[in-house]
């Protein structure tokens, strides 16, 4: 397949989609501007899952180590088309592959919503009960006033 819009004068304003057969799976990838992310099922480790969650926390991309029996069952990320077909390959040659995942990669996989990321929220509020009785007990005090 084969399209062209550099004519035409809102070119910016398509977005196409096509279709891919490949065996038994169907893909169907977007064309365009943004970056595209497929749904992709990785069971991430606890180790694995506090990396990624500090990564977001810090805004920052990350690299995770995957193993082979890990690839295509579990946590659900957002990956590219390139990295999916890499997951794919290493489980099917039984070998482990590094997955790099973007800052933005990371945060539209937050988006999306999923245990890994709410497990994150738990985390942020164990941590921030402890910073607020340490300022309370250095003289600080925390309120809300309404007008």
């Amino acid at each position: 397949m084969h399209y062209r819009l550099n004519e035409a004068a809102n070119a910016h304003d398509y977005t196409i989609f096509a279709a891919v057969l490949n065996e038994e799976e169907v893909v169907v990838k977007q064309i365009g501007n943004e970056l595209d992310y497929l749904p992709f099922k990785i069971a991430l480790t606890d180790g694995q899952k506090k990396k990624l969650q500090k990564a977001f926390a810090a805004k920052l991309a990350v690299t995770l180590c995957v193993k082979p029996e890990q690839i295509g069952r579990g946590d659900e990320l957002l990956l590219t088309g390139t990295q999916i077909n890499k997951m794919k390959k290493a489980a099917s040659e039984r070998r482990g592959a590094d997955l790099k995942m973007s800052k933005t990669q990371i945060e539209k996989t937050a988006q999306r919503g999923g245990s890994i990321f709410s497990s994150l929220f738990s985390l942020a509020r164990q941590l921030i009960k402890p910073a607020i009785k340490a300022l309370a007990s250095a003289g600080l005090s925390f309120g809300a006033e309404k007008n």
